[in-house]
């Protein structure tokens, strides 16, 4: 399984372990809180123990302190109190993915507050009630994609 796609917002890297049973999900929830992503070294031994080498947990960490967003807290977008919702995003970038071969992914941009639309698909985002697994077709298999 790919670690992190090159645009993924980090939040999203700890969601597709824990749907696939790579990651303890208490671990995945105390790793996300408030829009914000800890990644605590118990977060990444359980990576490593999934499998994750140390090179990719050495590019995971440096998406954690690397400088996008440089934005407040106040700029991105956080489901409402009370609610399950994991975020906002494009379905057509989605079912790109799952003709690509890929996990869906959450977008960086698609945290961003104000980001409405798909810089790519001009169409607008969605909420996200939860990450699961959902069947889909890819060159003629079932295949599942978070």
């Amino acid at each position: 399984m790919t670690l992190s796609y090159p645009d993924e917002a980090l939040g999203s890297v700890v969601l597709r372990w824990s749907v696939r049973g790579q990651l303890d999900p208490l671990l995945a929830v105390q790793a996300i809180r408030d829009g914000e992503v800890d990644l605590s070294r118990d977060i990444l031994n359980a990576m490593q123990r999934a499998g994750a080498s140390l090179v990719q947990l050495d590019k995971l960490a440096s998406l954690w302190t690397s400088e996008w967003p440089k934005v407040a807290v106040g700029d991105l977008h956080i489901p409402p109190e009370g609610e399950a919702g994991i975020g906002k995003g494009c379905e057509v970038c989605l079912a790109d993915d799952a003709s690509a071969g890929r996990d869906h992914y959450l977008r960086n941009e698609w945290r961003l507050a104000w980001r409405v639309t798909c810089q790519r698909h001009y169409i607008a985002l969605v909420e996200f009630a939860a990450a699961e697994l959902m069947p889909v077709m890819i060159a003629g298999r079932r295949e599942y994609r978070v």
